[in-house]
């Protein structure tokens, strides 16, 4: 079966798994690392760029607004082509 649009961090094999991507993986690390030392989200896009790391579709990053996972401030899942935002931060209504 055929998978579209998977969740940034995964790929699928020629089999049909689902697997982790390494680099993608690393970039998510990368992320998460960025927020919890407190970084926006116009600064973790701006140093994703500085670092050299591109979007699945080799695109700069940049903020995408978007309901974190809970406990972040930012969602570490998100990968959003220029564009678009990533990662905005939002209060969480609870």
């Amino acid at each position: 079966m055929a998978f579209s649009n998977l969740r940034f961090g995964y790929q699928e094999t020629e089999d049909g798994d689902i697997i982790p991507e390494p680099t993608e993986q690393a970039i998510l690390q990368e992320i998460k690392r960025l927020t919890i030392l407190g970084r926006s989200s116009a600064q973790i896009a701006a140093e994703l760029n500085n670092q050299g790391y591109r979007t699945r579709n080799q695109t700069k990053w940049v903020r995408k607004q978007r309901i974190p996972a809970r406990g972040l401030k930012h969602s570490p899942s998100s990968c959003w082509p220029s564009g678009r935002l990533f990662g905005q931060k939002t209060t969480n209504p609870r």
